[in-house]
Parts: structure tokens; sequence; C-alpha cells
């Protein structure tokens, strides 16, 4: 009962967007527990849809470490995945950094959601969220990235939309850079390690002058304690 309740719950959280909690509970199924409940043969659900939630719940809000771990190499959702070979192919496409493959491995899976009530009203959601993640991954390694190379790459109609979502994406701080317009270039913010350990010194001289003033202002105020309340010896009659 328990393993039926899970899977449901996977189905009513994808139809509310919520992919973490469908992450969630991908990665503690029991595929013989879930199989033993009959849940699919009632038809109320099949096993290429569980495939299909996880592995679009976990290119919509993982990084590419904890897709590997989470989907990628649980071997209890891989018997889900079984069933449809696409989705299985669409992550290993996605984490081997084949990002227009991917892409184009998404659209393929998204063009068929369109036909489940659960998946359609999220498949733009999707398909806009997987190619920013992808965006953002790709400028990565780069100190500066040509835009038409990565249009190109990343299979956008122009160098214009390219540029209208790194705008987004530097204005959410997801990119630490800017648009060279002139050079035809992304160029990324990169800190120089001295002005980095120049600025840990700063912050350790600010303390310490902090914690100095302290020090002198209770030393000050002691002297004047002092002062104001020495006692006074009166000689005997």
């Amino acid at each position: 009962m328990a393993a039926e309740i899970k899977v449901l719950q996977i189905q009513a959280d994808f139809g509310e967007g919520r992919w973490s909690a469908v992450v969630n509970n991908i990665k503690e199924l029991s595929y013989d527990d879930i199989m033993s409940t009959g849940i699919f043969e009632r038809g109320s659900l099949t096993p290429q849809a569980i495939a299909v939630y996880g592995t679009l719940a976990g290119l919509a809000v993982l990084q590419r470490d904890s897709l590997k771990q989470l989907i990628i190499d649980n071997a209890e959702f891989g018997k889900f995945l079984d069933y449809i070979p696409e989705c299985s192919r669409l992550l290993r496409l996605f984490y081997n950094s084949a990002y227009s493959d991917a892409l184009s491995g998404l659209d393929a899976i998204l063009s068929l959601g369109v036909l489940d009530p659960v998946i359609a009203p999220h498949t733009a959601t999707l398909r806009s969220q997987f190619v920013e993640n992808v965006v953002v991954l790709y400028t990565q390694p780069f100190v500066s990235t040509s835009l038409s190379a990565m249009a190109k790459a990343l299979s956008f109609g122009s160098t214009s939309q390219l540029e209208a979502m790194l705008a987004r994406l530097i204005e959410k701080n997801l990119i630490s850079g800017r648009i060279d317009a002139v050079s035809g270039y992304l160029l990324k913010y990169t800190l120089d390690p001295r002005d980095q350990t120049l600025e840990t010194i700063e912050r350790m001289y600010s303390s310490f002058s902090d914690q100095a003033d302290v020090m002198l202002a209770r030393i000050h105020y002691l002297e004047e304690e002092t002062a104001t309340h020495k006692p006074r010896y009166e000689g005997r009659r």
C-alpha cells in the first residue's frame, strides 16, 4: 500500500510542478514493491510514465553530479528507464555535455508529453528550464565564449535569442559576466587570487581592529571606575 501511495504521489507532484518532490520520491522507489501492488495492471499509471516523470524532474532541478547519483545510477529507477530507452539516452547525453543532441531528445519526449494530461501543462516550462540549465553549464568552463558558436552548438534560432536568455541569466546571478556586443562574446567575471587574498587580509584587519577598540574601551571604563570608587583610608584617632 505504501509503495502504491508513493508512486501516485510522484504523479501528483509532477502534475503540480513540484519537481524536487518528484526526485525525492524517485530515489526511494522499490521496483518490486510497486509491481506487486498491481497498480500498472489497473491502467491508472504506467512504468513509462514513471520513467518520464523522473527524467524530466531530474533534468529540471538537479546539477550534473546529483543527476548521476540520484537518477542515472539509481538501480531501482533504472528498471523503469528500461521501459523507455529514450529517457535513459537523454540523461546520458545531458550528463556527457552533448547538449544539442540532448535538446533534440528532450523535444522528442515533450512532443509525446503533450498527449499526457499530467505532462502537457508543463512542457514549455520544462523546456525553458532545461535550456537555461544547459546555457549555464555550457559557459562554466570558459572565461569568454563566442555567442555565435554557442548559439550554433545549442541550436538557438539566432544569436539575439541567446543574448536575451544570457541577459536573463545574468540578471538572476546564474551567470557572472557581461555581453560584449562589439566582439560578440560573453565575458565572464573572474577574481584575481591576489584580490581574494587582499580581501581576506582586510576582513581580518577589520575584525582585529574592532576587537582592539572594544578592549581599549573596556580598559578605559575600568580605569574610570577604579578612580571614581577609590577607597579612602582615615588615620586612627
